[in-house]
């Protein structure tokens, strides 16, 4: 059928008296001269058509009196007819009415003659447009086109093909809508949400159009079966306007639903588009189907199978339900069949299963074939009516089921994306329709080892700990127990459980009181009368407690050796007990590479070196202890780094920023004044004044045995420049010391440990002074430009008391 296309053309006011309300263009066998024209005076005055003109796309014809003058009363039709039309032998005898107005055109034609793609305009006397339009792609022979509402625009939504042959030529057309017709559009209906769960209240829209041409009013109604769910009422629709109907028609439960839509309108010409059928489908929130068996790589002669089980407490019906592999484009569409809770469904390509299945079994073969599994692995994936994904997993070979053994769930309802909860089945067939080989026996507890923790998450030797573990119940009986927490053979700890469902998990604390620092090894023990496998039900905990206290401390740094000598670092162990190195770990400030120490046991005093081999072996005393990280050694830089050393629960237990001026350098080690000093300050640091320019597993060459409680060194410029320009000649070494009177002892050191210069040797002193240097040594040779090391000793003339100090001073200039 062709369709009409009017094109309209603007230009012209939309309250012009005299409008187009039916054309007849083309008829069976020729037009002519049967074409008309038909309009309609749409004003309140009588149009005169005197000099009025209508023309075509080719050309224009004058309006002349047809026999019954030119005047058109107000709401009245006109006929415009071919010059050549005969009304006593036409084709419209006794149908046009007798008081309706007819005029012809000048000629025999209108216009150029109406084609299939023409275009008419109507001009007033003056010349001024009255209306217009035009078309195109002409329907079926002998059927006008007519003009639906005159009271309307001139839109293409406005006309139709005539209901009636010959059209309705001066008098109401066919097309003209009753006075009551209303019309539910069917495509309009919307719900949202759009994928509602069982919790969602839904919401209907429906669109409804007032086809009539009187305003109406009605009720929209929706109903499943014969169960009223919603209703809603709308009122004044206006002729021509739609208006969307909303109405909450609240939850359903999962599945489908056929729901009846239905217009109810008083009056209503024609019913015919006042009801629809909608499918409304909930999705599945909770998992009422799952996967339970896979048979993806079977033996020759049997065929591959996947088991679903239903949790469903009712009966569900299959309908709509589909699955896939991981070609989730392909789907596999179950039967609609109706099942109960606890039936297993077998979903094979055939029926080559049967005889493999019980008595009662439930075999389904889908319509739309079954994927090919593969034995490497695959994803297979349970959809709902609405598309909702219900159940999946991605299996790979690992898991089990090759060989010709399927893979089975151990219990139906455990979650199907875990691996831990499927096995190898132990029928070699498989167990199609029956319970699974692999479900699990009555009591069955397991402790999950991974799970253990404790708190607070770095313990000191003050904090109370509790030890926290995930019980978990492998079997299908309700169970209760007890958890024990040991060390050696001591019972640090219990905690009990009860009423531990099957497949669920619970966390157990206990207490188990302080513990000294370093690490513990504890015994997690988990009890259950009847359980049939222990092998799961203990766990051994390591608990690893921070130091306090500075239990092992920096000493020594070799960080610009000679050729030859490696690098080091000293500790030396201040703690009063046995020291397990187990754990404990050290960095320099790239403190993302840890070297973890051997697992050595050392006592107090004893001093370990850590170098990157044992290069350093001859260098040491005989019982010296020297370490080889397994994780290496890193490259301490010249111009200073930082060392960290950790214990094992990952605290700083000492730490070092280091830079050239604190001492060492060119082949010597950086000393520590005494082990019991703060390793971060730099006043507690010089350089080694040994022969051997270090001193690995020995006392160091700058120690300090006794450190004063009071007093203090201080050197004055430094560096200074003795080179005679009376600016910063001298090295002015001013001390106050903790005693009223002392024996001063004041020596210089060149940087590789000699003995240069004797400021002072048992001077008796006030407890304040000020010695000087003016760069020389005894014998008055000038000093070279270098670091020396200025060492001070006091001694109490009352007690014997003693005190030192070890500083460093730069001489920057050689004398002239």
């Amino acid at each position: 059928m062709k369709v009409l296309l009017i094109i309209f053309f603007a230009s012209f006011p939309l309250t012009a008296q005299l409008i187009f309300s039916e054309i007849m263009f083309d008829l069976e066998g020729s037009d002519s001269p049967n074409e008309f024209v038909e309009v309609y005076n749409s004003g309140t005055d009588s149009v005169d058509l005197s000099f009025w003109q209508i023309s075509d796309k080719f050309s224009t014809d004058e309006l002349v009196d047809g026999g019954m003058g030119t005047i058109i009363p107000p709401e009245r039709y006109a006929l415009i007819l071919e010059g050549d039309y005969d009304e006593a032998t036409g084709i419209y005898l006794n149908l046009i009415p007798d008081s309706v107005l007819i005029v012809r055109v000048d000629d025999s034609s209108i216009g150029n003659g109406l084609s299939a793609a023409d275009s008419l305009f109507i001009t007033d006397s003056s010349g001024t447009i009255s209306d217009s339009l035009g078309w195109s792609d002409i329907s079926a022979s002998g059927f006008s086109y007519e003009r639906k509402r005159l009271d309307h625009s001139n839109t293409v939504a406005n006309w139709a093909t005539s209901l009636d042959s010959l059209g309705t030529p001066g008098f109401l057309n066919s097309v003209t809508p009753p006075p009551v017709d209303a019309a539910l559009i069917a495509s309009s209906i919307i719900h949202s949400p759009e994928n509602p769960t069982l919790s969602d209240v839904v919401t209907l829209t429906v669109t409804i159009f007032n086809e009539g041409t009187e305003t109406i009013s009605g009720v929209m109604e929706v109903t499943e079966t014969s169960d009223l769910l919603g209703s809603s009422s709308f009122t004044d629709l206006s002729d021509s306007d739609t208006t969307d109907i909303a109405i909450s028609i609240g939850t359903f439960s999962s599945g489908q639903h056929l729901l009846t839509v239905s217009l109810l309108v008083n009056g209503d010409a024609d019913t015919t588009d006042n009801f629809a059928v909608y499918s409304l489908t909930v999705q599945y929130t909770e998992n009422v189907l799952t996967l339970n068996e896979i048979h993806y790589a079977p033996d020759a002669g049997i065929a591959e199978f996947i088991e679903l089980a239903v949790l469903s407490s009712d009966q569900l019906d299959l309908s709509g339900w589909h699955f896939s592999d991981s070609d989730t484009s392909n789907l596999h569409y179950l039967p609609g069949e109706t099942v109960s809770a606890g039936d297993l469904i077998v979903i094979s390509n055939d029926s080559s299963l049967l005889p493999h299945l019980p008595l009662d079994g439930i075999l389904l073969v889908s319509p739309d074939g079954f994927p090919t599994l593969n034995n490497s692995g695959d994803e297979i994936y349970l959809f709902d009516p609405t598309e909702t994904a219900i159940d999946s997993l991605s299996y790979t070979s690992d898991w089990g089921g090759e060989s010709g053994y399927s893979l089975e769930k151990l219990l139906s309802y455990l979650d199907s994306p875990e691996p831990n909860n499927w096995a190898m089945s132990l029928d070699s067939v498989g167990t199609p329709g029956k319970v699974n080989s692999v479900t699990p026996p009555p009591v069955d507890a397991a402790l999950i080892a991974s799970s253990i923790n404790h708190s607070p998450q770095n313990p000191t030797p003050n904090d109370a700990v509790t030890l926290t573990a995930s019980i978990v119940n492998e079997g299908i009986d309700t169970i209760s127990g007890i958890v024990e927490v040991a060390k050696e053979s001591d019972l640090l700890g219990s905690s009990s459980f009860t009423d531990l469902s099957d497949s669920d998990t619970t966390d157990i604390a206990i207490s188990i009181g302080t513990f000294s620092s370093g690490q513990h090894l504890l015994t997690v023990s988990l009890l259950v009368n009847g359980d049939a496998d222990t092998t799961d039900n203990f766990a051994v905990y390591s608990l690893t407690v921070q130091y306090t206290e500075n239990v092992l401390t920096l000493n020594e740094i070799h960080y610009a050796p000679d050729a030859g000598i490696a690098e080091f670092i000293e500790l030396a162990v201040l703690s009063s007990d046995q020291l397990d190195l187990s754990g404990w770990h050290f960095s320099d400030s790239d403190t993302s590479n840890l070297h973890y120490l051997p697992g050595e046991t050392v006592s107090a005093g004893d001093l370990i070196v850590i170098s990157n081999d044992s290069s350093l072996l001859p260098h040491l005393p005989l019982d010296g202890i020297l370490l080889v990280s397994p994780d290496g050694f890193p490259t301490l830089n010249n111009s200073g780094d930082d060392i960290f050393l950790f214990d094992p629960s990952g605290t700083v237990n000492d730490s070092i920023s280091f830079s050239d001026d604190w001492g060492g350098g060119d082949g010597r080690s950086l000393e520590k004044l005494n082990p019991q000093l703060d390793s971060p300050d730099p006043d507690n640091w010089g350089t080694c004044t040994a022969v051997e320019k270090m001193s690995p597993g020995s006392d160091n060459s700058i120690l300090v045995e006794t450190l004063p409680e009071a007093g203090n060194i201080l050197l004055d410029p430094n560096p200074f420049s003795p080179d005679g320009d009376s600016f910063e000649d001298e090295l002015r070494i001013s001390y106050s010391l903790p005693f009223a009177q002392a024996y001063l002892t004041m020596q210089i050191f060149d940087s590789i440990g000699r003995e240069v210069r004797t400021l002072a040797r048992n001077l008796v002193t006030g407890a304040e002074g000020i010695l000087t240097w003016d760069g020389r040594f005894d014998h008055g040779n000038r000093a070279r430009i270098g670091i020396y090391i200025i060492k001070v000793e006091a001694v109490d003339q009352s007690t014997g008391q003693s005190v030192e100090w070890v500083k460093t001073a730069v001489l920057a200039e050689v004398l002239r």
